[in-house]
């Protein structure tokens, strides 16, 4: 569960009908999605940001991102290939 409510939190940061101006942020290891965004404008510069998981990192419906000079990894494959 992320949060204390993961139907109103689905990830590590939500937010509804806001506008969020992140900027230097940096998420690690986290179990879940990264920045999920409802009928919200967000702005995101600068940034690491690292999932656990396989996923989106970064849902928004309904509203605008803007995203700039950010790094973004995930998962390592952990199956081997032959």
């Amino acid at each position: 569960m992320v949060g204390y409510n993961a139907i109103n939190s689905p990830a590590a940061i939500s937010c509804f009908n806001a506008g969020l101006d992140m900027d230097h942020l940096s998420i690690e290891d986290i179990l879940s999605n990264l920045i999920a965004s409802r009928y919200s404008n967000i702005r995101l510069t600068n940034s690491k940001l690292h999932s656990k998981v396989s996923g989106n990192s970064i849902n928004v419906k309904y509203g605008k991102a803007f995203i700039a000079n950010c790094e973004f990894y995930g998962i390592i494959n952990l199956i081997p290939t032959r």
